[in-house]
């Protein structure tokens, strides 16, 4: 309240007389007022304002400014209540000095004048030129205010175009397609913003490799080569070449698009390596030209005789180029051409005497023919025979029709065979057998001829009736009868003296009580015959009888058998007629249901005889009752309602709480507490039958509702308790917070957004539905919006904040800022220098007179620099190197450059590099990133040389089932393949014993684990090479016990027989294993002596004979 003079002068009169103090009295003459702008914030260099005083009781004596808003104050000569200023220079505090007459002065409040300094809008900085679709950063620096956004132009700056979500940063990453512009505009607080200059960037066109077209294959000698490289982009055009498909290559000095060399000598790549100003090298493919060596037909290997309709395998060696025909002749003057272009050729089946060629041709150059090898053709014999179908356990007669003198073998098709010329042979089972004779002439030619016998199945007879077979019945006859093949074309019954049939299933009911003889016989296609006999029997039937009394529903009805089973013991089934059964004797029986039922009774004797009678049984029907209600809350009313089915007559008795009775159908009732309450209903029908039921009734509780909420500040989050309460069970909250929001938890949270009193209102539904509400009041208070700028920079360069909080009613009591690092100021516009790199979550907490309080959070970037790293594995010549890229930066992006140590580059992020040739590199990279810091690493890298693996011979020739060492040399490690017919293919002097030509390959691994390769071909000549030891001794001793053959195993066609010297055969064996042991072919021992034997072959001419010296030593 504001006293006037007069009112002072009776007011200090009064407290005179009552002898109060009066010093309280000197500061509430003059009050100094509010002092308030809408101008409190204005940009640097030009600007005006007004400040207007309100609310002030006195004279104003003066205006004051100061810089710091303390001593000292400069004062203004200026005595009205509003003040205009212009063109402040710097931030000001202003306050007015009031004066009532005869009282001290008072000063308003100071109010701050805040000068922003001008918007700058600085200068984009970066790279002018790119490749079509590389990456750049653009950067703007020296700029003071906030970036609006960046704008580019494709039309040199007549129309602009806004790059969308580039407000917030002074960088901007962009994949260039195309010229552009670019600019953007600053704007420092509330000052004018302000455009940068553009900045231009220019796109140029990616280099293409190309292709190259041209000569692709030369004889060796005097020839050009010409190639033109075609569809390449660039501007210069450099050939390389090379030995090797992957490098070293070499710059051949010629730029252009087409390339001519003369006089090459051995095959080379080419390629052109294709570049331009700013744009990546590209490479064009690489061109592969193929020098022919002259051809070289070479010689053909392999075995001379044969037997006519065998083939031969032939071997091609010794020649140079690719093998373009083999060519075959029966008489040397007409060729023809065979399809085969491999060096191994297996022929087809010969009958005459054949000539082999090959033709080749390496490259460009003329092609040659290999030698001739001719293969001698031996005649088969004209094997045949004839022979007749027959039924099975019947033998079939074999007649051997093949002229001239052979040997002769038969095979049965059943496992068996024979050395007779015209055998007869029995077949346990029926079934068609693939017979065949094999002859083998005098000069080891063998043919043989397979012929089918087909052996008849006997049919199987057999027949089966019903398990139970009962007197006058009729009686089904199943036949059983299979045959394996063909079919049952007859079949005969004969039932003892009652009857006979020839139906394949008969029914038959002449049959006596007792026992019965059937008799069934079957007949084939193929005329076999087989028959079976069985004995039935046929048993008496029961007579079924029964009592039972009608009775009501819901009481047992005993029913009373009367049944006649004579001697035999029977079983009862009974059919209650309501889905249920029974196996007692004399069963009783309650029915779920009134009517009339159909009652089976089944009686089976234990032989499964039956016979059955039904009768209808009738029940009487009783009430079905039901009551319905629904669960309650405690004081509302229950009503019942009552449901009763099969009878239309009936009284009713109600049982409620505490001995409570009704005698309404439908009662309705209030009970007397929440709890459970049985409810007990008695139907009396006008039969008097009675029906009862209880359930129970729920009465729940009602919740009490209440909670907790203190005032809070405008946008806080205010927490709400409920404090409801239940005896038992749950219930939800159903808040209404009256500022449009609602919740359903126990302790809920919301904010509101203006200033004002609320009345929230909670509403408690219990589990059961029972409800109790209750509504507070709540006042909400103003609260202050936090607010400040600034400029990310790189590490080491201070950061400054600038302040623009701001509060709607009352003013902004204190500051605090927490700057991300565990340091903080209360200053209002403070400065920061971070130790480290890294982004930091900056918050300022401006805090209201009422005690409300913002907080604005801001990330500020300090740029970190990379940390340059890579890893690589040394690897070896010819092999690809990969650089794995470690460098550290954890944020932005980065740029890396590496030298290969051998004059070659790359800006690759983790490049894969071949070189052209072994020794010891040293790699360096260089980093970049994107906020311009850089880093470099320089790493040695081994290139190891392949090791020089070589096997001691190109080619080995040896005789089937012969073994030979192999050796190699020039590595630690081997691994042979494949490794058919080898002893151990990891070592570097394998044994081998192949059983045909062969080519055998070794990879050959060094310390470094360097792989090279070498290969041998091995010519296995099949020339039935053995060696028969000439004496045996089946001692027991373990030593010589058996006739040993070296290398018989590896001829499996051979024959071996043996003669006592009187010239009788005494062992004769077919592919012999080196088992006999000096017994004859009976298994009997052979006496000691000398013993001579021949041993020949199917697939060759060539014979051993000798002797064998057999001694015991007994």
């Amino acid at each position: 309240m504001v006293i006037k003079n007069k009112e002072m002068k009776y007011l200090l009169i009064l407290l005179y007389l009552l002898n109060a103090p009066l010093f309280f009295l000197f500061s509430q003459g003059s009050i100094g007022g509010q002092l308030t702008s809408n101008d409190t914030l204005v940009c640097g260099v030009t600007n005006s304002g007004v400040l207007t005083l309100n609310a002030h009781s006195g004279n104003i004596l003066r205006w004051e400014y100061s810089g710091s808003g303390g001593d000292p104050w400069t004062p203004i000569m200026h005595t009205s209540s509003t003040y205009n200023f212009t063109n402040l220079s710097q931030s000001l505090h202003f306050r007015v000095i009031v004066q009532e007459p005869g009282y001290l002065p008072a000063a308003s409040n100071p109010l701050l004048i805040k000068i922003v300094e001008p918007s700058k809008s600085g200068i984009i900085t970066g790279e002018n030129n790119y490749c079509e679709n590389a990456g750049g950063l653009l950067k703007l620096i020296n700029q003071q205010g906030k970036i609006q956004g960046w704008e580019y132009s494709l039309n040199n700056g007549l129309s602009w175009i806004t790059i969308a979500n580039s407000t917030d940063s002074n960088q901007l990453y962009r994949s260039f397609s195309e010229n552009r512009l670019y600019r953007l505009s600053v704007k420092n607080s509330i000052c004018p913003s302000e455009l940068t200059d553009p900045f231009s960037v220019t796109v140029h066109t990616p280099t293409a490799g190309g292709t190259i077209s041209g000569t692709d294959s030369l004889c060796s000698g005097i020839n050009s080569v010409q190639l033109s490289l075609n569809g390449a982009a660039g501007i210069s055009y450099i050939w390389e070449s090379s030995g090797a498909e992957y490098g070293p290559w070499i710059n051949t000095s010629v730029d252009n698009l087409l390339f001519q060399q003369n006089n090459i000598l051995q095959s080379q790549f080419y390629r052109v390596k294709v570049a331009n100003q700013y744009c990546p090298d590209s490479y064009s493919n690489t061109h592969k030209l193929i020098v022919s060596s002259p051809s070289a037909g070479g010689s053909i290997s392999g075995i001379e005789n044969i037997c006519e309709n065998k083939n031969v395998a032939l071997h091609l060696s010794n020649y140079t180029g690719k093998i373009t025909k083999w060519e075959t002749s029966t008489d040397q003057t007409i060729w023809s051409q065979v399809s085969n272009t491999a060096e191994g050729f297996t022929t087809s089946p010969l009958d005459v005497t054949s000539y082999f060629r090959v033709h080749v041709q390496n490259g460009q150059c003329p092609a040659v023919y290999s030698t001739v090898k001719k293969i001698n053709v031996e005649s088969l014999p004209a094997t045949d025979f004839s022979v007749s179908n027959q039924c099975r356990n019947i033998s079939a007669a074999f007649q051997n029709t093949t002229p001239g003198t052979n040997n002769y073998e038969w095979f049965f098709g059943d496992g068996t065979s024979e050395h007779v010329k015209n055998p007869s042979h029995r077949y346990e089972l029926s079934g068609t057998y693939a017979v065949t004779l094999k002859a083998t002439s005098f000069n080891g030619c063998m043919d043989s001829v397979t012929k089918n016998v087909q052996i008849y199945p006997v049919p199987v007879i057999n027949f089966s009736t019903a398990d139970t077979l009962c007197f006058g019945d009729d009686i089904q006859l199943t036949n059983l009868s299979t045959i394996s093949g063909g079919s049952i074309i007859a079949y005969s019954w004969r039932f003892g003296q009652n009857g006979t049939s020839a139906l394949e299933h008969p029914v038959f009911n002449q049959f006596i009580s007792g026992n019965n003889t059937v008799k069934l016989k079957g007949t084939s296609n193929f005329g076999c015959v087989d028959s079976i006999i069985k004995t039935i029997i046929l048993r008496d039937k029961p007579i079924s009888q029964f009592e039972a009394a009608n009775n009501c529903f819901g009481t047992s009805t005993l029913f009373y058998n009367q049944s006649f089973s004579g001697t035999a013991a029977a079983s009862h089934n009974w059919n209650f007629g309501d889905g249920t059964q029974s196996s007692s004797i004399a069963p009783q029986h309650t029915y779920s249901g009134a009517g009339t039922y159909v009652v089976t009774l089944k009686t089976t004797t234990t032989f499964g005889c039956m016979d059955s009678i039904l009768k209808n049984v009738y029940i009487k029907p009783q009430p079905v009752i039901d009551f319905t209600f629904n669960d309650n809350c405690f004081s509302d009313t229950s009503f019942f309602h009552i449901q009763v089915d099969s009878v239309s007559q009936f009284t009713v008795q109600w049982l409620f709480e505490n001995g409570i009775t009704s005698g309404l159908l439908n009662p309705a009732h209030i009970f007397s507490n929440y709890g459970q309450y049985p409810v007990h209903l008695k139907v009396i029908s006008d039969s008097n039958c009675v029906q009862e039921k209880t359930k129970t009734i729920q009465i729940y509780p009602k919740p009490v509702a209440d909670f907790l909420v203190q005032n809070a500040c405008q946008g806080d989050s205010v927490s709400f308790t409920s404090l409801s309460s239940i005896p038992y069970g749950t219930f939800q909250n159903n808040w209404d917070f009256g500022n449009g929001t609602t919740a359903q938890q126990l302790s809920p949270k919301t904010h509101y957004d203006s200033s004002a009193i609320y009345y929230p209102q909670l509403t408690v539904v219990s589990d059961r539905g029972c409800s109790d509400t209750i509504q507070k009041p709540l006042v909400i208070f103003d609260r202050p919006e936090a607010a400040f700028d600034f400029q990310s920079e790189c590490y080491g360069i201070p950061i400054e904040f600038h302040n623009t909080s701001m509060v709607n009613y009352g003013v902004i009591d204190s500051y605090l800022w927490n700057f991300g690092d565990n340091t903080n100021s209360t200053l209002p516009d403070p400065i920061k220098g971070y130790l480290n790199e890294g982004t930091y979550s900056v918050s300022l907490i401006a805090v209201s007179s009422n005690g409300c309080k913002d907080t604005v959070v801001q990330d500020v970037f300090v740029y970190e620099a990379p940390i340059a790293n890579f890893e690589v594995l040394n690897a070896c010549d010819g092999q690809e190197l990969t650089f794995n890229n470690t460098t550290i930066l954890t944020a932005g992006m980065f740029y890396t450059t590496w030298d290969f140590g051998d004059g070659n580059s790359s800006a690759e992020y983790a490049p894969a590099y071949l070189y052209s040739e072994a020794g010891i590199y040293i790699v360096t990279q260089k980093i970049k990133s994107d906020q311009g810091c850089t880093d470099s690493i320089s790493k040695p890298v081994v290139v190891y040389p392949l090791p020089l693996v070589k096997i001691k011979q190109d080619t080995i020739i040896i005789n089937k089932g012969e073994s030979v060492q192999l050796t190699v040399a020039g590595a630690q490690e081997y691994t042979w393949y494949p490794s058919t017919a080898m002893d151990n293919p990891t070592v570097y002097n394998p044994v081998i014993t192949p059983q045909e030509s062969i080519t055998y390959f070794v990879s050959g691994t060094d310390n470094y684990h360097c792989i090279n390769t070498d290969s041998v071909f091995i010519l296995v000549n099949n020339d039935y090479y053995i060696k028969p030891y000439n004496f045996i001794t089946p001692d027991g001793n373990g030593k010589n016990e058996t006739w040993i053959i070296e290398n018989i195993l590896s001829y499996p066609d051979n024959t071996i027989n043996i003669y006592d010297e009187m010239g009788h055969e005494v062992f004769f064996k077919k592919t012999y294993d080196n088992t006999w042991d000096g017994k004859n072919k009976t298994g009997e021992l052979l006496p000691d002596g000398m013993y001579y034997y021949i041993i020949s072959f199917d697939n060759s001419k060539r014979k051993y004979t000798g002797s064998v010296l057999l001694i015991r030593n007994k």
